[in-house]
């Protein structure tokens, strides 16, 4: 890719903005929530602190929006065509932080909030095929990587702002990625394959050219084959995906293995507890740093650990990072279960021992980076047979959001009145499960074609 073509650097860039995005409202509730619960107006925009129901329902929110997206605005970016829908949930995103800048109610920011995260799933929705249909071949692995890191500069981003902000600036500030997506709209390129699908093959031959100006005759021509054999493939085989998926061996197959991989996701606790980040990281009280430094320490411990995946996750395999996530995160959950067990047991507990949440709240997100956050989505895009990917995809986000949204309405209550462990044993027995099923089920997929991975799932009992 040469960075002197505006066009492909301007697409690409935006797909990283809608990512730095998904990141900022991963994090977003941490310092909210804490600035919601707090006695102090100056600090409280709502003027006194939510109830634990409250609570509940604004952790829910993201969740919910993503349900709501994956059912009814998945279709979007067929209809419309994918530059204009990104362009559309950068304007939404916008306007929704604007306004969050100047609610002054629970209610008004539940509605808000929920139209800011209704931006970033349907960006999220957008982006990858966005992504993918742009760029060529060689390409694609180092783009998938690149904006997987946009997502932990957003929360590294959020939680920087935060130490020096209240929570209007923080709004404000939450809108400068979807202002430059806006800025960089003049110069996006809509994606060939939508414009095919469409019937303008001419502007489509053209936007391939202005896509892959510094590339050869020969290449564009080759580059634009396969994004047209795609298509046929897709076209001829949409009927058929159900069957695939559900009708065939190695498509049932590949559906456990990618429910594995990324359903299990949502029983790791990740978005939950980032979303009580600070309940975790101020239990050691003998500290001089600030929990919010902390997080800050945190969220750039994480990056470190991306970009150690993504420099040697082809080097050492995908299974490997598997294995070794699930189990850093099953060791963290079941230390930090039994802390908060003998806490909720008033056991003395020295001030030594109260760094145990901390060091494992550590050892919880390098293990996460690891695995489901960075890992899983290369595994999902190559056992996921082609013409099923979409499907397949779109189903297990739905399952995925769906048990995510359960525990968010249920963690707030049932750490209020029965306690925090009950959770944390809860998701380290699925972080067990998962860590056995990759051990057992899950191959490696290092090097190999689709056509390699799918004969593997086939012979595979």
């Amino acid at each position: 890719m040469n960075c002197k073509n505006v066009s492909i650097c301007a697409s690409t860039f935006a797909g990283i903005l809608i990512y730095i995005e998904y990141g900022i409202i991963l994090a977003w509730n941490s310092p909210t929530l804490d600035k919601f619960r707090s006695n102090n107006t100056e600090i409280n925009p709502l003027g006194e602190p939510i109830s634990a129901l409250q609570l509940s329902i604004c952790t829910s929110i993201f969740p919910v929006s993503s349900i709501v997206t994956s059912m009814g605005v998945a279709k979007l970016p067929d209809i419309f065509g994918r530059r204009t829908t990104l362009i559309c949930t950068a304007l939404l995103g916008f306007t929704s932080f604007i306004a969050m800048g100047f609610v002054n109610n629970i209610w008004a920011y539940c509605f808000v909030q929920f139209l800011s995260c209704l931006s970033v799933s349907a960006g999220m929705i957008v982006t990858p095929t966005y992504l993918s249909e742009i760029s060529k071949t060689q390409n694609r692995g180092m783009l998938s990587s690149t904006c997987s890191l946009g997502k932990t500069v957003g929360q590294l981003y959020i939680f920087v702002l935060v130490l020096g902000t209240n929570f209007q600036s923080l709004s404000f500030c939450c809108v400068v990625p979807y202002l430059i997506l806006i800025l960089l709209s003049f110069y996006l390129q809509e994606s060939p394959i939508f414009l095919w699908m469409q019937g303008k093959s001419d502007r489509a031959i053209n936007t391939m050219k202005k896509l892959n100006r510094s590339s050869s005759l020969n290449e564009l021509e080759q580059e634009t084959r396969e994004k047209q054999a795609i298509l046929r493939s897709a076209n001829a085989n949409t009927k058929n995906s159900l069957q695939i998926l559900f009708g065939t061996p190695a498509g049932r197959r590949a559906l456990f293995l990618t429910m594995v991989v990324r359903g299990l996701s949502a029983f790791t606790g990740a978005y939950v507890i980032l979303s009580f980040l600070g309940d975790f990281l101020r239990e050691p009280t003998h500290l001089k740093i600030s929990a919010g430094v902390i997080a800050v320490i945190l969220i750039i411990t994480k990056i470190m650990t991306a970009l150690f995946s993504v420099v040697f996750v082809d080097k050492f395999g995908r299974r490997i990072f598997m294995l070794t996530g699930t189990f850093l995160l099953s060791v963290s959950l079941f230390i930090l279960g039994f802390y908060y067990f003998f806490k909720e047991k008033n056991a003395i507990i020295p001030d030594n021992v109260k760094l145990i949440p901390v060091i494992f709240v550590f050892v919880f997100f390098i293990g996460y980076t690891m695995s489901f956050s960075g890992v899983s989505f290369a595994l999902l895009s190559e056992i996921l047979p082609n013409e099923a990917r979409s499907i397949g995809t779109g189903f297990i986000a739905f399952v995925t959001d769906f048990c995510i949204l359960l525990q968010t309405l249920g963690y707030p209550l049932v750490s209020k009145y029965f306690g925090v462990h009950y959770f944390m044993f809860f998701y380290g027995v699925f972080t067990i499960i998962g860590f056995v099923l990759c051990l057992i089920f899950l191959p490696e997929t290092k090097g190999k074609t689709f056509s390699e991975i799918r004969t593997i799932l086939e012979s595979r009992k």
